[in-house]
């Protein structure tokens, strides 16, 4: 009836979109909702360390920091096995 009980944490970066955000009762009763923002965090830890995070990005663009996309799903859908399987199958691939 209240869904899952494991706990699931939602961060929420930026505003692109400035609709609210909804979140379902199909998530379960066991989440948490944060906020963070990258221009206040390299605020806080000053230019020493925002210009060796850039230099950390800049030289690890193609590896570390590389993005492979092949669907975009829901929260929900997230919490099925089925539709992440072929996800950690495909990283598998890759990282062999």
């Amino acid at each position: 009836m209240y869904g899952s009980s494991v706990h699931k944490q939602v961060y929420i970066y930026g505003a692109l979109d400035p609709a609210p955000i909804e979140l379902t009762r199909g998530s379960g009763m066991a989440w948490g909702i944060g906020g963070w923002l990258l221009f206040h965090f390299l605020a806080k830890v000053g230019p020493e360390v925002e210009a060796r995070l850039k230099a950390r990005v800049a030289n690890e663009i193609r590896t570390t920091f590389a993005s492979h996309y092949t669907r975009t799903i829901s929260l929900l859908e997230a919490l099925d096995p089925d539709v992440i399987a072929p996800t950690a199958a495909e990283r598998r691939a890759r990282n062999s």
